[in-house]
C-alpha cells in the first residue's frame, strides 16, 4: 500500500503537522482497534510505538 511507504509516510505528516517534523519521526503501526474495527492507515510517533 502506497501510504506504507516511509517517503509517502514523510509526506504525509509534514504536510498536516509542518516541514520542521523531521523525517522519518512517524511510521505505521497497527491499524485494530480494542473493539475489532480496522483504520486503513495510522501513523504514530517513533517514541509512541
Amino acid at each position: 500500500m502506497l501510504l506504507n511507504d516511509p517517503t509517502a509516510v514523510n509526506l504525509v505528516v509534514q504536510s498536516l503537522l509542518g516541514t520542521d517534523i523531521p523525517a522519518n519521526s512517524y511510521a505505521v503501526t497497527s491499524n485494530e482497534w480494542t473493539d475489532g474495527t480496522r483504520s486503513d492507515v495510522v501513523y504514530a510517533a517513533e517514541g509512541k510505538l
